[in-house]
């Protein structure tokens, strides 16, 4: 199969269809160990700290030994890759992915109060992640990128252990998945944050940044 040239005009069109085409999982799955690049089965953060406010939501979490599974079931559906202006752009989709870790919270979520600590799962449904990664150390090199993004989900059924009348408010919760969903954006963009900056400034070691998504396709 033929690879992405960064003299091709239509460039994007063909990093889309390679990363449909080319069998990238076992990749993502299991990682590069000589890139550093980290294992998507599952993907490990070993702590974050999340506030949130909005309308209905005011909320301080913490979580640890933080799991993502099926990450590496992803899709690619939209990319803009500039490399002599050092930009990428793109959305990636999961029709489903679990998360679990070890929380800690205090405040009202979708006005439903949550304080105490204790182990929570999640299972998060057609999500995506769109996503805007600069480099600021030139065209043939690759200082420290730096990633935007906005994540959104349609549904999150979520399930907290340890709170005090914890069948009820799990019944609450996932009664009111869709809202969930959107409350706990700010939640999963930062999860997605730390993904991106760590692995392509994994592969900025290594690799200019113009040559980046041709590296995989």
């Amino acid at each position: 199969m033929p690879r992405c040239r960064l003299n091709d005009r239509y460039i994007n069109d063909c990093i889309l269809w390679a990363s449909n085409m080319v069998q990238l999982e076992p990749h993502f799955r299991n990682g590069i160990e000589v890139l550093d690049i980290p294992a998507l089965d599952p993907y490990k953060v070993p702590a974050m700290n999340v506030s949130h406010t909005s309308s209905v939501t005011s909320v301080q979490m913490s979580g640890t030994n933080i799991e993502c599974d099926k990450m590496y079931n992803y899709k690619l559906t939209y990319i803009d890759f500039r490399p002599q202006e050092g930009i990428l752009k793109g959305r990636i989709t999961f029709p489903l992915f679990l998360s679990n870790a070890d929380y800690s919270i205090y405040g009202t979520l979708a006005k439903i109060p949550l304080i105490g600590n204790g182990k929570t799962s999640s299972n998060v449904s057609n999500a995506h992640c769109d996503f805007v990664i600069t480099n600021p150390g030139g065209l043939n090199s690759c200082g420290n990128v730096n990633v935007k993004l906005h994540f959104k989900a349609e549904d999150l059924k979520v399930y907290v252990y340890g709170l005090a009348s914890e069948d009820t408010t799990n019944a609450i919760l996932n009664e009111n998945s869709k809202t969930i969903a959107a409350e706990m954006s700010p939640t999963f963009e930062k999860l997605f944050e730390i993904l991106l900056t760590r692995y392509f400034n994994n592969l900025c070691k290594k690799i200019p940044f113009n040559q980046l998504v041709l590296y995989l396709f």
